[in-house]
């Protein structure tokens, strides 16, 4: 596999430094590849060197018994598999993969890929396993952007939650009332068709994945089950804690006359409601990419261009923006949708 700078583009943080230090940092670049059972490294191995899963699957565990799976491709992979100058766990292949492995030093970046966890005050947190949760909750991109009073406030208002292996905890179709966060352990996310009733498996979460978000801020029903894979633990926080902690945060409702302002200077217009709904009445210019494939395709936007979101009431593109923020994209949305330009500034 060649390395340019396109693929060191894909990961966090390399993607926010200069031109000219991703381009030195191409010089002492490297491909590992790795057969299942192969150990990556080791646990409280010291990190010279940052890696990156490009393609199969890892097993991190430490000695305290946390286990995860961690697949490429998965917005937690943007993130290099160990954020510490020394390692938290032990990194082992269980499938054929390869590694991007950079050297930390080179091009002044080392201190900056190490996760930065001074501005947390962990005796403050009145929760089991405080200090590892703030390292879990650091390994989920977008809730690094959240202010450190809304993570430590985050840790108190959740509760953990113990599942075994086997069982469900969210079903598609229910309605949706908490955002859970693995702590360790592994589940499948399936998905039923409606036509068929044929159930897939669509997705697997490790330790730091998030789900239940897009029926939360949607305000729909749950369009996917999760089921443990094996005894796992989670954190659940409730609806309004997740909207005042996480989402409020976050988002970034703006006015029409904004969102004309922002693609005036290159931001793209994108409604996420189905083809049939835009085509009948989308704004001008605007590019169509419906929630339901949204995931799919969220890498291939151009991440230095923001992106301006809409559908009909505001409340699908919040969770497309929401979605598009875990990928790193600056996302807004049309306060509202389209139901609410009438209202809006022009």
């Amino acid at each position: 596999m060649q390395v340019g700078i396109e693929l060191l583009q894909r990961f966090v943080p390399v993607h926010e430094l200069p031109d000219e230090e991703r381009t030195a940092l191409l010089r002492g670049a490297r491909v590992l590849s790795f057969a299942p059972g192969e150990v990556i490294f080791r646990e409280g191995a010291e990190q010279r060197r940052v890696m990156y899963l490009l393609s199969g699957q890892v097993a991190l565990s430490s000695s305290s018994g946390t286990r995860s799976m961690l697949r490429a491709g998965s917005a937690r992979a943007q993130r290099p598999l160990s954020d510490e100058q020394r390692t938290l766990f032990g990194c082992v292949a269980r499938e054929p993969c390869k590694v991007l492995s950079l050297p930390a030093s080179q091009a002044g970046i080392e201190g900056r890929l190490m996760l930065d966890m001074s501005g947390y005050e962990v005796e403050e947190i009145a929760v089991r396993d405080s200090a590892l949760w703030l390292r879990v909750l650091a390994r989920t991109p977008h809730l690094l952007r959240i202010p450190t009073a809304n993570m430590q406030r985050l840790i108190e208002e959740s509760s953990e939650l113990e599942v075994p292996t086997g069982q469900a905890v969210v079903r598609q179709g229910d309605a949706a009332t908490d955002y859970f966060i693995v702590k360790q352990g592994t589940f499948s996310v399936t998905r039923r068709d409606d036509g068929s009733g044929e159930e897939r498996i669509v997705a697997e979460l490790g330790d730091g994945s998030a789900f239940g978000e897009d029926a939360l801020i949607s305000r729909c029903r749950r369009n996917a089950s999760v089921v443990a894979r094996e005894d796992s633990a989670l954190l659940r926080l409730a609806k309004g804690a997740f909207t005042r902690l996480v989402v409020n945060p976050l988002l970034d409702p703006i006015s029409l006359r904004e969102a004309h302002r922002l693609t005036q200077r290159g931001a793209v217009l994108v409604d996420v409601r189905d083809p049939e709904c835009h085509a009948n009445d989308g704004l001008p210019n605007s590019l169509n990419v419906p929630f339901a494939q949204l995931r799919s395709v969220a890498r291939d936007f151009d991440r230095n261009n923001p992106l301006v979101l809409y559908c009909q009431d505001g409340h699908l593109s919040a969770a497309a923006a929401f979605v598009l923020i875990q990928y790193g994209m600056t996302a807004y949305l049309i306060a509202g949708g389209l139901g609410a330009l009438g209202r809006c500034e022009r």
